[in-house]
């Protein structure tokens, strides 16, 4: 389909920028914790609405944000949050390193600490309720405090134990009405199927009011019950994971190459022209990706899609679907200077 006019402004106005963005991105990590059935607490809520036909021996830790939240009112998401600057010598003393990627994967491990409880190591740490909680409450205070937690129970965090997947950005509309500015958002995968690990898994009762656990086929179809609320990188993540039924291949399937395209290629949104065939099914807006041919940064060949359709209001009941091509990679970079990372 034809560029509108509207879509060609934009990709020209963004090419012929040379200024950095006012507000940098700001560099936050999340984890997929996936759980063997049989792990799973006495107790755990394990169907969100929507079909039980799991199709799947694992279920994914999914929290609901607090109405009260700025960024994401009652949306389901991952365990995750910001990288904290106290991460870079946390990441030195635990894993040796202060890479970006280091960084961002301990963040990820502390940050799901955080908000559910659950403790990532090479070998399971196993913690009573109450020391659980003082420690998920001493390192929500300070970050630094996660080195002195692994010290006290004699355990190691290993980068092997978190899959890097994707990473997120957020959109400009959207980087823009944040008076902080938007996310370059993380993600990556914990497999566990040690129950110890897993027996105190619970919300922070503050920027998270619920836990469950669902396979990616039940939220998928919560989601699209209105059950629950996903936002557009969650929905992408679950139907990713969706074509994958067993936990121990889950890993070496989302590091596979047909995922070739998100594990290289930040995915930065744009708005798309939406197909006529898309909106003869209902769908009402469309958001570009790298390697779709409307996108002005990592751009595709010609008529090429990787893209999410969408219908509804977010925060609300939305319906999702994804179109994505083969696409031939390496993408070439049409811009540069298009992103700015905040500094740690």
């Amino acid at each position: 389909m034809r560029r509108s006019a509207a879509l060609q402004a934009q990709r020209a106005a963004l090419l012929a920028s040379t200024e950095p963005l006012l507000k940098p991105h700001r560099l936050s990590a999340s984890v997929i914790v996936a759980a063997s059935a049989q792990s799973l607490p006495p107790g755990a809520s394990t169907n969100g609405g929507g079909s039980s036909e799991s199709g799947a021996d694992y279920k994914v830790c999914l929290l609901q944000r607090a109405a009260k939240s700025t960024f994401m009112p009652d949306v389901m998401v991952f365990p995750g949050g910001a990288v904290d600057s106290a991460d870079v010598a946390v990441a030195e003393a635990l894993v040796g390193s202060s890479d970006l990627n280091a960084v961002t994967a301990v963040a990820a491990a502390r940050e799901a600490f955080e908000e559910s409880g659950i403790a990532i190591a090479d070998s399971p740490v196993h913690l009573s309720h109450a020391d659980c909680a003082r420690w998920r409450t001493e390192v929500q205070g300070d970050a630094s405090q996660f080195v002195r937690f692994y010290e006290q129970y004699g355990a190691s965090l290993g980068l092997s134990q978190l899959t890097p997947l994707c990473s997120f950005i957020t959109p400009d509309m959207e980087h823009a009405r944040l008076p902080k500015g938007g996310f370059d958002a993380r993600f990556y995968l914990h497999c566990c199927s040690d129950a110890a690990t897993l027996a105190h898994a619970a919300t922070d009762a503050n920027e998270t009011v619920k836990l469950a656990w669902l396979s990616p086929n039940e939220a998928l179809a919560a989601s699209d019950a209105g059950d629950i609320f996903l936002a557009p990188p969650q929905w992408y993540i679950l139907n990713d994971l969706a074509g994958c039924s067993r936990l121990a291949d889950l890993a070496a399937f989302m590091s596979g190459p047909a995922h070739a395209l998100s594990l290289e290629y930040p995915i930065k949104p744009f708005v798309a022209t939406l197909d006529a065939e898309d909106q003869a099914a209902g769908f009402e807006s469309a958001l570009c990706y790298p390697g779709d041919a409307e996108h002005p940064i990592f751009p595709g060949g010609s008529g090429q899609r990787h893209r999410m359709v969408m219908a509804g209001k977010f925060g609300q009941r939305m319906r999702y679907g994804l179109r994505r091509d083969a696409i031939e990679l390496p993408l070439k970079e049409a811009q540069s200077g298009w992103y700015q990372l905040a500094k740690l």
